[in-house]
């Protein structure tokens, strides 16, 4: 299991990963790739699933979440502020520009990613796992189960399209809490059908800052006893401490 945590003032980061049973008994990479990137008071969380089936999953995972942070940044630097549509049209021609060397269709991985820009967080998502925001009366979760056939989940590939992704904006306000929680399907199908949001309201309002690794590793090894798949997920959780007088 690999942990990583980062304080930015009142913005707590926390990232777990462990590589699943049926790969560590075929000596296969963790193919689920997790990042985040922080800039004033700004960040993007993304989390990549590499599909199995591709020979070069963990290449596409890695370059999927390279894409998230890289449109995240250009954004910052141009200040643009583009819609929804045209930001899942910039990740897509990303990740395909960073495996141009590649054929595409080796190195399929999902994608769940999270960006703020001010008060507005942006979230995009295609593929399984899923994504859920929690602040005051906000509570989104993004489609746990995001397929084309039974067994074949919709993903970052040659064919895949701006309408494949499923997206959302929410406003929230500056002295609000918030928590942000994406996971791939090693953790999703390991949280009770309905008990998404309820986890990530805990995160935001009981769970203090300092103890979110230890519990998202507890949750990581908790799945693990029945889901031989690798397990990866991402928290951002704000808690304002500094108040400040008008």
């Amino acid at each position: 299991m690999i942990s990583y945590e980062n304080q930015y003032g009142d913005t707590t980061f926390v990232t777990v990963t462990d590589t699943g049973f049926n790969h560590l008994i075929e000596n296969i990479p963790n193919q689920d790739t997790v990042d985040y990137m922080a800039l004033e008071d700004d960040f993007v969380l993304a989390l990549s699933d590499g599909v199995g089936s591709c020979i070069k999953a963990k290449v596409g995972s890695e370059a999927a979440v390279k894409s998230a942070k890289k449109v995240f940044f250009d954004i910052k630097e141009t200040k643009k502020e583009p819609d929804l549509y045209q930001i899942v049209n910039w990740l897509i021609n990303e990740w395909k520009l960073l495996l141009n060397t590649e054929n595409l269709d080796d190195c399929c991985a999902t994608l769940n990613t999270v960006m703020k820009f001010g008060n507005r967080v942006q979230m995009f998502s295609v593929g399984d796992g899923f994504i859920a925001v929690t602040s005051d009366d906000i509570e989104i979760c993004s489609p746990k189960d995001n397929t084309l056939f039974a067994n074949q989940t919709l993903c970052l590939c040659e064919a895949v399209k701006v309408k494949d992704f499923w997206t959302m904006e929410k406003t929230i306000h500056k002295n609000n809490s918030f928590a942000i929680f994406v996971c791939s399907d090693g953790v999703a199908n390991g949280i009770q059908e309905g008990r998404e949001l309820e986890l990530v309201k805990e995160i935001e309002t009981k769970i203090s800052p300092k103890a979110i690794k230890q519990e998202l590793e507890s949750l990581v090894l908790d799945i693990s006893e029945f889901s031989a798949d690798d397990r990866t997920v991402g928290v951002v959780k704000y808690e304002r401490k500094n108040e400040e007088f008008d």
